[in-house]
C-alpha cells in the first residue's frame, strides 16, 4: 500500500547563494530538498497505524506462511534427490 511519494519541495532557508525576489519572507532565501509527500487518503490508515487499530490482513498473512512452507519443503526434497544421486554416484 503505497502511503505517498518521494518529491522535490522549496523551503526556506536562512542562508543561500541564490536570492531570487519575493518567493520566501525577508532574510530568508529558496532551497530545494527532497521530501516524503503523503497522499490525503492515507491519512487515515496511518492514524490506524498509531492508534493500534489496524487488524491483520490473514488472507495476506497466510499466503507468506504457505510461500515460506512450500519453499522450506521444496529445499528439503530437492536436497534428498541430490543426496541420492550422490550416493548412486558413490
Amino acid at each position: 500500500m503505497a502511503l505517498g511519494s518521494i518529491e522535490k519541495i522549496i523551503v526556506c532557508q536562512s542562508t543561500s547563494t541564490y536570492q531570487p525576489a519575493g518567493v520566501c519572507p525577508a532574510g530568508t532565501y529558496p532551497a530545494t530538498m527532497d521530501a516524503f509527500v503523503l497522499i490525503p487518503s492515507a491519512g487515515t490508515d496511518l492514524q490506524n497505524l498509531i492508534n493500534g487499530n489496524n487488524t491483520p490482513d490473514y488472507a495476506l498473512l497466510g499466503q507468506f506462511f504457505s510461500f515460506g512452507f512450500l519453499a522450506v519443503l521444496g529445499f528439503w526434497a530437492l536436497g534428498r534427490k541430490i543426496g541420492a544421486i550422490f550416493r548412486v554416484l558413490r
